[in-house]
C-alpha cells in the first residue's frame, strides 16, 4: 500500500514537472518576444533617420538600397515602406519635420526562437522523464523486493506455526507419558509392601506407596508427591547419607536412626547420559 502510494506521487511529480516545463517555456518565448519588440524598434529607430535624410535629399535611390538591404538581413522576412502600416508587422513612422511620408514595416522571423524554445522543452521534459523513469523503475524493485519479502515472511510464519503446533504437541504427548508413566510407577510400588518412595533428579518425590506414607506419617502418598527431601520428615535429617548416596551411584547407602533404630536405605541409579536417575528410598525397619 505504501509503494502503491509512493508510484502515484511519483506519477504526481513527473505532471508537475512537465506542467512546469511548459510553463518555463511560455515564459521564455515571452521573454523573447519582449527582447524581439525591443530590438525591433532600435532597428526601426536607427533606420528611419536615414531613410528620413535620403527622404529630404530626394534620394530614392537611397532609400530603395536601405530598404533592400534591411529584407535581405539575415531573419527578416520582409521590409517596405507603405502609407498605412500593418498591425500584424513592424512599423515605424517616417517623417520630414512634423509631415509623416510613410511607415517603414517590416517583419521578423520567429525561427530562431521557436526552434531554441522546442530544444529546451525537450531537453528539460527529456531530463525529467529520465529521473522520473528511474525512480519509477527503483519503486518496481522496491515492490518486488517488498513482495518477495512479504510472501518469505508468510513463509515463515507458517513454518513457525506448525513448528509451534509440533512442539506443543510433543509436549502434550511427553506430558502424558510422564503422567502415565508416573501412574504405572505408583501403582506397581502400591504393590510392594515394604515402605519406598522414588527421589527424582532434583531430589523431589516422583512416587511412594502408602506404606511409606503412613511411616513418614504424611497421610495419603499423593501428599508426597512433588515434595522435596528437606520437607518432609523422617528424611530431612538424612542429607550426609543422600550426597554419599548420590556421589557413590549403584551402590547402597544405609544409615541408622540411633533412637529408633530404623534403617534408611539409599540407592541412586544413573542414566544412559551419566546423570542421575533417580534416587530410591526404603525404609528396612528398626534393627530390634
Amino acid at each position: 500500500m505504501k509503494l502503491r502510494r509512493m508510484r502515484q506521487d511519483a506519477l504526481l511529480i513527473g505532471f508537475i514537472f512537465l506542467g512546469l516545463q511548459t510553463f518555463q517555456a511560455g515564459l521564455l518565448k515571452r521573454a523573447m518576444g519582449q527582447e524581439e519588440n525591443f530590438l525591433a524598434r532600435r532597428l526601426a529607430s536607427g533606420l528611419a533617420g536615414v531613410l528620413n535624410q535620403a527622404h529630404k535629399m530626394k534620394d530614392d535611390l537611397s532609400i530603395y538600397q536601405v530598404v533592400d538591404a534591411l529584407a535581405k538581413s539575415p531573419g527578416i522576412i520582409q521590409a517596405r515602406i507603405v502609407v498605412q502600416a500593418s498591425p500584424e508587422m513592424y512599423s515605424y513612422p517616417l517623417q520630414d519635420g512634423a509631415q509623416t511620408w510613410g511607415n517603414l514595416e517590416f517583419s521578423i522571423s520567429d525561427h530562431f526562437s521557436r526552434t531554441l524554445i522546442r530544444e529546451q522543452w525537450l531537453a528539460g521534459t527529456a531530463a525529467a522523464a529520465l529521473i522520473w523513469g528511474a525512480l519509477f523503475l527503483y519503486l518496481q524493485f522496491l515492490e518486488r523486493r517488498t513482495s518477495g519479502l512479504q510472501t518469505q515472511t508468510a513463509e515463515l510464519e507458517g513454518l513457525l506455526q506448525m513448528e509451534k503446533l509440533k512442539r506443543n504437541d510433543s509436549e502434550q504427548r511427553e506430558r502424558s507419558t510422564l503422567h502415565q508413566r508416573a501412574v504405572w510407577l505408583q501403582d506397581a510400588l502400591e504393590q510392594i509392601p515394604r515402605p519406598l518412595l522414588l527421589l527424582d533428579g532434583r531430589q523431589r518425590v516422583m512416587a511412594a506407596n502408602s506404606p511409606a506414607a503412613a511411616l513418614l506419617d504424611t497421610g495419603e502418598p499423593q501428599d508426597l508427591l512433588g515434595k522435596s527431601w528437606q520437607d518432609i520428615p523422617g528424611l530431612n535429617d538424612c542429607g550426609s547419607s543422600l550426597v554419599e548416596s548420590l556421589e557413590a551411584p549403584g551402590f547402597p547407602v544405609r544409615r541408622i536412626d540411633g533412637l529408633s533404630g530404623r534403617i534408611t536405605e539409599f540407592f541412586t541409579m544413573t542414566s544412559k547420559e551419566g546423570s542421575s536417575g533417580g534416587t530410591w528410598v526404603s525404609f528396612l525397619g528398626g534393627l530390634v
